[in-house]
């Protein structure tokens, strides 16, 4: 079963670093994206940081497992290993890139290892998603979120 899948896109936003980075935990997460829902299984903060662990339900209902391997400010990369139990697991990276005072690119990197028949059909629901648009609609829900916190 080698049917890895990996892709990688990015979305610019038109605020600093230090306000887009704190966004980027699966908890902060509820704040931001709508529906979205996740429980701290360990943190010492509440928050993201390297070796939190949190708990999801994906889109296909299965209970997912994340735990953080990498959460750097200075060098703008957050890192997540992702598990769905007989399902796949997920190796997850973001970098935050500064690109002007108040304009930074967030590039995403994602690879699906399944592990069993479901995860070869969510592989395949994963190849036809329209991943630039999905990536749009994230940028966009950050900056509707970060502009209504300025206000």
């Amino acid at each position: 079963m080698n049917d890895i899948f990996s892709r990688t896109g990015s979305f610019e936003v038109r605020f600093p670093k230090k306000e887009i980075f704190p966004l980027l935990c699966p908890k902060t997460e509820e704040k931001w994206i709508p529906g979205w829902t996740c429980d701290v299984v360990y943190s010492q903060s509440g928050v993201n940081e390297p070796g939190a662990v949190f708990r999801t339900r994906a889109a296909f209902g299965a209970e997912m497992l994340w735990t953080t391997h990498t959460y750097n400010f200075e060098d703008g990369i957050v890192g997540f290993t992702n598990f769905a139990a007989e399902t796949f697991v997920f190796n997850f990276l973001i970098k935050v890139e500064e690109l002007a005072e108040n304009l930074c690119r967030l590039t995403f990197s994602h690879q699906f290892i399944p592990v069993g028949a479901k995860g070869l059909e969510l592989i395949e629901s994963y190849k036809t998603e329209d991943f630039p648009a999905r990536l749009d609609g994230l940028g966009k829900l950050m900056e509707k979120y970060l502009g209504s916190e300025r206000q």
